[in-house]
């Protein structure tokens, strides 16, 4: 990522602040086929950790390396749209769950692996 300064580098990939109602209407926001799709996962922890992984997908344009690093209001956004308690998705980061819910929102939603492209970009 040598195009990007030193502060783009910094910023990249990361919650830098909380987002805004528009945003999180924008990117957070779960469509019935979303819901379908987070809710088809085993328990409320997956069914929140998928689709806080696929608002931050979408918001970021990556996964996070600790998908519970997100701001509590993202959490209570997605919660209250499933149905769940925000304090389920505790623990989810330390599950192997996480890994299938990103090929599963990668496949479903078009999302690419950038290391696959990066030498491309280079």
């Amino acid at each position: 990522m040598n195009f990007l300064t030193e502060d783009q580098r910094s910023r990249w990939g990361r919650f830098n602040e909380a987002p805004d109602l528009t945003q999180l209407g924008g990117f957070f926001h779960l469509e019935a086929a979303d819901r379908r799709r987070a809710m088809a996962a085993n328990g409320a922890r997956n069914q929140l950790g998928w689709a806080v992984q696929l608002g931050t997908a979408r918001f970021l344009d990556c996964f996070l390396d600790d998908p519970e690093d997100v701001p509590a209001v993202v959490v209570d956004y997605v919660a209250e749209q499933l149905g769940v308690d925000s304090s389920a998705l505790k623990g989810y980061g330390e599950k192997e769950a996480r890994w299938d819910h990103q090929k599963q929102i990668r496949e479903a939603y078009g999302f690419e692996v950038f290391e696959e492209h990066a030498f491309a970009l280079a």
